[in-house]
């Protein structure tokens, strides 16, 4: 008799997952009289109860056999209060953000099917409070920079499923927020944020690949507004205000959007009035921008617009050319320093 999984031979350990060991135990435990050849018999009543509900994969891991409720494993909570992580990206640096919505922390991803009716999602929030030793860094291949995490809920969790039979791709759990795909700062300049961290109740599905895509897609278009820069002119061109990406509506690193009818007002009264352009939005003791340049050209560019001019374009928005009064800044501009623009003007703001 093997009291518990612990108990049980060091190959058939080593060989079967957790949950694997529990159906396997138990049916030796059912099988198993005194005698040696009842032990013999047992194992292999033991190995054969097995093939019921599991199988080998190509590699010989033992996993569940898919099936209704046996599915591929995707548990997640999403993170509530992302507008206070999104704020601290604004102050380091960042030029680009994940959609609010987009921002999550992952507890399970496994390709290897698992009894879904086993997982008992947590309908609680979880808080992660305050912690000063967070780390920011590049994780995976696909360029996500990331919020690493220390979380004794969210590891615990991820054993626990881990124990179920699901797979994990990677060496080991990190818990972590992934901030963006584009648009960071060098990140040795990067103060991690230590604040505490609300996400919402555990979310159990399958993987839908083509939600991942799509989610990717969606959070890896370029924030940098800075296209080319003329320096025998002194020029840079780019977009000021970005109102649509392949036409759908365009958030900043504020979560505000700018619609293109507003866009054009806009940028109407802006080029008759003002035409400032400034440095990293510095404004004097009386709330002013400070002129660090001007703004030669501008053209607004509507999905209207850009179709009466025969214009193919992924992206709707103001785009401009801006002359810097100083040389240095220009030269930020050509280095990367710069990668978007700060030009004098006052907006409302209106929820909706």
């Amino acid at each position: 008799m093997f009291e518990a999984n612990k108990n049980l031979p060091n190959h058939i350990r080593k060989a079967l997952p957790e949950l694997a060991q529990t159906v396997f135990r138990e049916k030796y435990n059912s099988e198993i009289k005194d005698s040696p050849e009842s032990q013999i018999a047992a194992m292999n009543a033991a190995w054969w109860a097995l093939k019921d509900d599991w199988e080998t994969d190509e590699d010989g891991a033992w996993r569940l056999k898919a099936g209704e409720g046996i599915e591929t494993l995707y548990v997640y909570r999403e993170l509530l209060d992302h507008t206070n992580l999104i704020a601290w990206m604004a102050t380091q640096g960042f030029t680009n953000a994940l959609d609010g919505p987009d921002m999550h922390v992952t507890i399970a991803f496994s390709r290897t099917a698992v009894d879904h009716s086993l997982i008992t999602p947590d309908s609680d929030n979880l808080l992660i409070p305050d912690d000063e030793n967070r780390q920011v860094r590049e994780l995976g291949e696909d360029g996500a920079v990331v919020l690493l995490l220390d979380s004794s809920e969210l590891t615990a969790r991820w054993e626990e499923i881990i124990d179920l039979g699901a797979s994990w791709d990677f060496p080991r759990y990190r818990p972590h927020v992934t901030l963006t795909y584009n648009g960071a700062p060098p990140l040795e300049g990067v103060d991690p944020y230590s604040g505490s961290l609300m996400f919402g109740p555990e979310i159990v599905t399958e993987i839908n690949e083509d939600f991942m895509a799509a989610r990717l897609k969606r959070n890896t278009k370029s924030a940098a507004h800075v296209c080319k820069v003329d320096q025998t002119l002194g020029l840079v061109f780019g977009w000021a205000i970005i109102s649509k990406i392949d036409g759908e509506d365009y958030y900043d690193i504020q979560e505000d959007h700018i619609p293109e009818d507003v866009m054009l007002r806009a940028a109407a009264d802006f080029m008759a009035s003002k035409r400032v352009a400034g440095d990293m939005h510095q404004r004097d003791q009386y709330g002013q921008p400070v002129k660090a340049g001007e703004i030669l050209f501008a053209f607004p560019l509507t999905t209207d617009i850009a179709k009466a001019m025969e214009i193919s374009t992924p992206q709707t928005g103001l785009m401009i050319a801006m002359r810097p009064a100083d040389p240095e800044i220009l030269a930020k501009f050509t280095d990367g320093t710069y990668t978007g623009f700060s030009i004098g003007g006052y907006a409302t703001s209106e929820d909706i």
